[in-house]
């Protein structure tokens, strides 16, 4: 409902286009991490699922609500891991994230610059000297800026903003 909403509001043709791209996009991304980020036990057992009966009608005829609520919180409410249940963890998914933290991570340790209040602020950018990057930088942090900067935290007025504690 909200998809079609957002596809509705939209006016003009092309903004539609990009719209429509972009909700099938978000439609998808399921399917994606199930496909690229899942082992192939776990592909293998959601191809097979079947439908589970929770009781059979039956034999349970005259047992009572709360002995049927006990019974499901005992079978289905209890699970511990064991470490023979780590191959049920999506290796691609776990490298994922941890390289997604790492990377996040030594972004805002060699870009930005933490004030006193906790919060994250960028380094003061300034236009590169050469056109040309060296390749050494993608591994070690090296400076390849100079002159003076066009953008610094002096900008956002940062030294004008107060905060009071309550």
């Amino acid at each position: 409902m909200a998809g079609v909403h957002f596809l509705m509001e939209t006016a003009a043709m092309v903004d539609q286009i990009v719209n429509t791209t972009a909700l099938s996009f978000i439609f998808t991304v399921d399917e994606m991490i199930l496909e690229r980020l899942t082992t192939k036990a776990t592909k293998h057992m959601m191809a097979n699922l079947t439908d589970y009966p929770l009781f059979n009608i039956k034999e349970h005829d005259e047992e009572h609500d709360q002995a049927v609520l006990d019974r499901y919180e005992e079978n289905e409410m209890h699970w511990t891991w064991r470490c023979k249940d780590c191959w049920l963890l999506p290796r691609r998914l776990a490298w994922s994230v941890l390289l997604m933290t790492v990377f996040t991570l030594e972004y805002y340790h060699h870009n930005c610059t933490r004030l006193e209040d906790g919060s994250w602020i960028s380094k003061d950018i300034s236009l590169p000297i050469l056109a040309h990057l060296n390749p050494l930088c993608l591994i070690v942090p090296c400076s390849h800026t100079g002159g003076a900067p066009v953008w610094t935290s002096a900008d956002l007025g940062l030294a004008s903003i107060t905060i009071r504690n309550p």
